[in-house]
């Protein structure tokens, strides 16, 4: 185990203060992950699924993006969610035309675009 994950497994930071540092956002760290090539995306299902709603509002498509996407204290969830900003992020990972954040993913791996397309169609199914 780390140092930094037991530092963290016995108290010596708090969760809030984790999640309000992305290393990998302040340039303090790498990822492990290589940047995807031409013709890849990343592996993620996160815009859809996952979003991150911070303790003030903000909605993040996942906990590592490096910014919001839109406040529940001002739209509703629903709205955020079918909105331009997320449908865009989206849309990048389905044509594997990614921003920086995404780009440099420390957590999801290599995939093409019709592989991530075909599992968001099955999960999709599965879920319906």
């Amino acid at each position: 185990m780390s140092a930094r994950v037991t530092n963290i497994v016995k108290g010596g930071k708090g969760l809030s203060e984790i999640v309000q540092r992305n290393d990998v956002g302040l340039g303090i760290a790498q990822t492990v992950n290589r940047q995807p090539r031409p013709g890849e995306t990343r592996d993620c299902l996160d815009p859809w699924y996952q979003p991150y709603i911070r303790t003030n509002g903000e909605v993040w498509p996942c906990c590592w993006f490096y910014g919001s996407l839109g406040n529940v204290n001002e739209t509703p969830f629903d709205q955020l969610m079918n909105g331009a900003t997320f449908r865009k992020l989206r849309r990048e990972l389905l044509t594997g035309q990614l921003g920086k954040a995404c780009m440099e993913c420390p957590s999801r791996s290599i995939t093409t675009p019709d592989k991530l397309l075909i599992r968001l169609r099955s999960t999709v199914r599965r879920a319906g």
